[in-house]
């Protein structure tokens, strides 16, 4: 092969177009062969050289006029064989690891259409070669800012993003003006998502909207075009993993400017706070100054350790705080219900000693007759820490719930919503020589390789008796087998539906149905295929599989080679490597940076498989759902919940139904209406002023509440006009300061 490796050499410095075509079309499927080439390395090395060299000198081969392609066409497929070539990394040196990473990167801006093939290159090098891309990261995201108006990019350069805050070791050297980079991409995309959806709305025809740029689109409708809600929900989920991955004292830092973007609309003018504002910010406000989980009421806090306890619970602002006070003793338990979590604290008010000369306190001595201990009610606790006065704004009040049924059932209602989206992505191992679905589904384990991988994929986790989302999988009987694996973070968690650890009865079901039903239901399948033979998508037909992640051994020599491996890898071991391709349905858009296919090394897999299984997860519920609407994540259900008990217990105010909609606002005032609105501004002013002297979690009200405050504000303070008016640039940065927490604190 080192043969044949010279004559492509020479191929590519120059020779007939039609031999240079054939080369440059299936030289990648051929390194991706790592056995057939294991004696040809210094060829190897040279390729490497002569294709970077010619991408970053604009040097390689033009195609003819007659053949119809262009200059952006040959690129592609150099970047394609460098993409097989990163997965020969051992036999480079470092210098040449940094100019393969230096090449994708430069390729993301050069050409027209070679971005997305660079973005999914970088995906796989911040894996394989995560110093040599921490070395060029900053040039990475500069050059994707400056492609960020090519909206058939988004949801590549979005998924990049996502993935890479989850490896800290690849922006462990990032400051601050770097995560401004990240996040200012997240607005831009944010407002072209906003900008398109209203395209959508208002225009049937098919056009695509690119917002602020006069680039030509491909011909092809991109993903983001087709579902700019998944953009919308993707920006938003960076935000939130780029939040987290900043370190704890510097998050405050970042707060006012990210909450100023996230109430800003699409053209900059005014407040707009959607579902997903309100719960970026009250996650972000969990967050800031702590990096725990979630908190549960401590089950000890009962009347036979702390005597009488009263129950009071509120609703405050976009939460639900409940009291539970032990009447004598001081202690409390304090549990906020909010949509990004549940939290809970134990409180106690510390009594200084009642003076001998003290006055006894009595109670209605008609009725009892007898003196009192400290006596304290919940109603106390909640008005000394949570609602300072005046309360000039009335949906920054507490609104106390009825102690019934109704109201506690809506709230364990609620306490059903989990505060992560949850996911359910199947794991199958097909064995040698295996077609058919049914003997495939009867496996009950796998290769060496497939058990490291599963090791690394996710936690073990017992089923029975587990109190989290098993997504189907049963928690009592162990029908679903007695473990399975699982992995979660702050916001998202998987739980794999592995069919090897599932139960297997031939006799009374040889078809395998229970596992089927299992994974014949899950959106995304990963499926290690062993088996030496190509993988059909239609081996399990079902109407939900949207998508396979299919990990194949690199050649059959290599699949031959695992297989005879001894049980320990040596330290001279080389680490085998593995093809990657995801396999959509028909129709089904080419969103993963694995849609061709890619090579990556056993180590590395297990990572690069589950962040590809939960943005292709994400992808799917929002396909799923595109026919009815918006798809509605944990959080928005759980604020949703909240909003619904406002409006059954909230003040029903009657000016409210009279106000003009805010939406109404527009400029063309007269002097005296000028006036006017500066005396309504200086009233929106002081509201928020008070406003910003209660507890933050007072502030993230309604919408269409603030609107309708806003509007009865300015329509009592106007003149005998008719005329509505806008609201001052004031009054709108009030807003934003209102929400700004960090200030606060």
């Amino acid at each position: 092969m080192s043969v044949w490796l010279d004559a492509v050499l020479a191929i590519l410095q120059g020779s007939d177009w039609e031999v240079c075509s054939f080369v440059l079309v299936h030289l990648p499927s051929q390194l991706s062969n790592h056995a057939i080439f294991r004696d040809a390395i210094p060829q190897i090395q040279e390729l490497r050289r002569i294709i970077c060299e010619q991408i970053r000198t604009n040097g390689f081969q033009e195609p003819p006029n007659a053949s119809g392609l262009r200059r952006a066409d040959v690129a592609i497929c150099l970047f394609h064989s460098l993409t097989m070539i990163l997965s020969y990394h051992e036999h480079f040196q470092k210098s040449d690891e940094d100019d393969i990473v230096k090449t994708f990167a430069l390729g993301i801006a050069a050409w027209e259409r070679t971005a997305k093939y660079c973005i999914h290159a970088l995906s796989i090098c911040c894996h394989e070669l995560p110093l040599s891309t921490s070395k060029s990261l900053i040039q990475l995201l500069n050059q994707m800012a400056a492609i960020i108006t090519q909206p058939h990019v988004s949801v590549h350069i979005l998924e990049f993003l996502a993935s890479l805050s989850r490896l800290h070791n690849v922006f462990v050297n990032f400051r601050e003006d770097d995560y401004r980079i990240v996040f200012g991409i997240c607005f831009r995309y944010l407002e072209y998502a906003k900008e398109k959806k209203q395209s959508n709305r208002s225009s049937h025809v098919s056009e695509v909207s690119t917002p602020g740029s006069n680039h030509a689109e491909p011909p092809s409708t991109s993903p983001a075009d087709e579902l700019p809600q998944y953009v919308h929900a993707l920006a938003y989920h960076v935000i939130l993993f780029w939040f987290l991955a900043l370190k704890l004292q510097d998050r405050a830092h970042h707060v006012g400017w990210i909450v100023k973007k996230l109430f800003s609309d699409a053209d900059g003018h005014g407040p707009a706070a959607d579902d997903q504002t309100l719960t970026t910010i009250d996650f972000m406000q969990r967050v800031t100054f702590a990096d725990v989980g979630e908190s549960a009421e401590d089950p000890y806090f009962s009347e036979d350790r702390f005597g009488a306890i009263v129950k009071k619970q509120w609703l405050l602002g976009n939460s639900i705080v409940t009291i539970k006070q032990a009447t004598g003793s001081g202690w409390a338990q304090v549990i906020k219900r909010q949509p990004s979590g549940t939290s809970a604290y134990m409180v106690r008010e510390s009594f200084t000693p009642t003076p001998p000369h003290q006055t006894a306190a009595y109670v209605d001595v008609s009725r009892e007759g007898q003196a009192t201990s400290d006596a304290i009610l919940p109603s106390h606790l909640l008005v000394q820490l949570m609602s300072p006065v005046p309360q000039i704004l009335e949906e920054a009040r507490p609104i106390p719930l009825p102690d019934d049924e109704i109201a506690d059932r809506a709230i364990r209602v609620f306490d059903r919503n989990s505060s992560l989206d949850g996911h359910k992505v199947g794991v199958i191992y097909i064995g040698e020589g295996q077609t058919q679905e049914a003997e495939i589904l009867a496996n009950v384990s796998g290769s060496r390789d497939y058990l490291e991988f599963l090791n690394n994929l996710g936690t073990l986790t017992k089923l029975k008796g587990s109190t989290f989302n098993t997504q189907g999988l049963d928690r009592e009987y162990d029908s679903d087998g007695q473990y399975t694996f699982c992995w979660r973070d702050r916001v998202t968690e998987i739980v794999f539906h592995v069919t090897t650890q599932m139960p297997t009865d031939l006799e009374r079901d040889p078809n395998c149905t229970l596992k089927k039903r299992h994974i014949g239901n899950d959106f995304v399948n990963i499926i290690f295929n062993d088996s030496a033979l190509p993988f059909q998508f239609e081996t399990f037909p079902s109407q939900f599989n949207f998508v396979n992640i299919v990990i194949t051994p690199a050649s059959r020599a290599s699949f031959v080679a695992m297989r005879t491996r001894g049980a320990d890898r040596g330290q001279s071991q080389k680490q085998p490597f593995y093809r990657v391709q995801v396999m959509s349905k028909p129709g089904f858009p080419e969103v993963s940076p694995a849609s061709e296919t890619k090579m990556i090394s056993l180590k590395a897999l297990p990572g690069f498989i589950r962040l590809l299984a939960l943005n292709a997860s994400m992808f799917s519920v929002v396909w799923h759902n595109r026919e009815g609407g918006e798809h509605i994540s944990s959080w928005s259900a759980r604020l949703r919940e909240i909003k619904r008990l406002r409006e059954k217990h909230g003040p029903k105010a009657a000016t409210t139904a009279s106000s003009p909609p805010a939406s109404s606002w527009h400029g063309g005032a007269s002097h005296a209406q000028q006036a006017d609105t500066s005396r309504a501004g200086s009233s929106v002013r002081d509201s928020f002023s008070s406003l910003r002297r209660t507890s933050v979690a007072t502030f993230f009200t309604s919408t269409s509440e603030q609107m309708s405050h806003r509007s009865s504000t300015l329509s009592t303070s106007a003149t005998s006009h008719d005329t509505e008016l806008p609201p001052t640039a004031a009054a709108a940065n009030t807003l934003v300061d209102s929400v700004d927490f960090s200030k606060w604190a």
